[in-house]
Order: C-alpha cells, then sequence, then structure tokens
C-alpha cells in the first residue's frame, strides 16, 4: 500500500510530466514568422513560375506577365528560389536578407532564360498619394537602361524623365520611389537615355491594378506574353 510520501512523490512526478508535454505542444504549434509577398513574373522564357521556401511552394504559380492576385505568406528565414511550373530544380535563388516578418514586399522574376534573376522591393512606408494623384515606382526589367516618361495620353512628351537613366534591374529608389503622378498620366515611353525620337517602350499603365489608394509599382519589359513588344504590367503593393 502506498503511505502518503509514496503518493506525493508520485503526484510530482505526474505534474513535472505533464508540465513538459505542455510546452512540446506549445513549441509545435508555434506559427513561423511570414511577410506579406505579391509575386511578379516578368522573366519571358517562363511561362508559368511559383515561389518555394526550403523547398516548399508557397502560394500558386503566376503567368509570364502578371502579378499574383493577391498577397501570400512567405516565411523569413528560409532558403527562398523561383523555380519553373512542374520542375524540381530552381531558376533562381531568392536573397531574403531585408525580409523582415510581419513586412509586405513585392518579389520579382525577371532576366532571361541564360540569365534568370530575382529582386525583392519593399512596400513598406509608401505616402499616400494626394486627391487626383496616384503614387508610382518603376522597375526596369527590360534589360537596357532607359529613360521614363509618363504624362497623359495623346500628351507632349514631358520636359524632363519621371525617372531618367533607370538601369536594368533597378528600381526607382529614395524619397521619390514612388512618384506622385496625376491619376489621367497613364501614357508610358521609354527611351534609350539621352534619346527621344523612338521610343523603345510605349504602353499604357493599367490603373485598376493600382492598389484602392492608388499605388502601385510598373514593371517595364520589352516583351509581352503572346511575344510581342511594347509592354508594361502594374501591381499593387501588399497592405
Amino acid at each position: 500500500m502506498l503511505n502518503l510520501r509514496s503518493s506525493a512523490r508520485l503526484f510530482a512526478l505526474g505534474a513535472a510530466l505533464l508540465t513538459v508535454g505542455c510546452d512540446d505542444d506549445e513549441d509545435l504549434v508555434s506559427p513561423t514568422p511570414t511577410a506579406r509577398v505579391r509575386v511578379v513574373n516578368l522573366n519571358p522564357s517562363v511561362t508559368s513560375a511559383g515561389l518555394f521556401a526550403d523547398g516548399s511552394a508557397v502560394g500558386s504559380t503566376v503567368s509570364f506577365g502578371a502579378a499574383s492576385a493577391s498577397c501570400i505568406a512567405v516565411p523569413v528565414g528560409k532558403a527562398l528560389q523561383f523555380r519553373a511550373a512542374g520542375q524540381s530544380a530552381q531558376l533562381v535563388n531568392v536573397s531574403n536578407a531585408n525580409i523582415t516578418a510581419n513586412q509586405p514586399y513585392t518579389i520579382v522574376l525577371y532576366g532571361s532564360a541564360a540569365a534568370p534573376q530575382a529582386a525583392v522591393l519593399s512596400d513598406a512606408g509608401i505616402t499616400a498619394p494626394s486627391a487626383g494623384n496616384a503614387a508610382i515606382r518603376f522597375f526596369n526589367a527590360s534589360g537596357t537602361a532607359g529613360d521614363v516618361y509618363l504624362n497623359a495620353s495623346g500628351g507632349a512628351l514631358p520636359g524632363t524623365p519621371s525617372a531618367g537613366n533607370l538601369l536594368a534591374g533597378q528600381a526607382t529608389t529614395g524619397a521619390t520611389a514612388f512618384g506622385s503622378y496625376p491619376s489621367a498620366n497613364t501614357e508610358l515611353r521609354v527611351y534609350n537615355v539621352g534619346n527621344t525620337t523612338i521610343p523603345a517602350i510605349n504602353s499604357t499603365i493599367i490603373t485598376a491594378n493600382l492598389s484602392t489608394g492608388r499605388v502601385g509599382t510598373v514593371f517595364l519589359t520589352n516583351a509581352t506574353a503572346t511575344g510581342g513588344a511594347n509592354a508594361s504590367v502594374t501591381a499593387a503593393p501588399c497592405s
């Protein structure tokens, strides 16, 4: 028969085991920190691509010349990469050095079949445009540096570029990363640097793809999903 001292010892042991079990359960269900990401596919050699974290797909695949319909939760601290739809080999690694939990980003696949590339754009701290204006950022995925002009449809070319000498693979940055433009400015023309004779890109931005607050990134590309020229892709940032 158990005496009182033995019963007390058994009770203490059971309580300790129960506590350990509860701690383990809490560790198992602890959520992985994530960032909010919109994916854009601008690599003309990749019909459809998806983002992977430590080998597991995050979100759906995205067709060339398009942005993901919604923002996806991407775990931070994981090895990120793009893969073509249905393929196990990676196209390109994505630098996650500056991806922070609970922050918004746009991750873009661009480049060519021989040299696929990826860029991470922060969507944090965007100043909302004033009434009648839109906040626009440009990203050059065309492969060639250019002077970017955004004006009203059919309007005269502005005296100075909206973004001058925007290098390939770069976005407008700094305090004017998201420049303020009249909402009526939808005609987009990109010229070789210092030349305004024949535009390398002549397109219309899709204002419906801006956020409800009239904010978005216009991606410059010289190929469309059907192989034509003079294209741009507009995508809203993650909120």
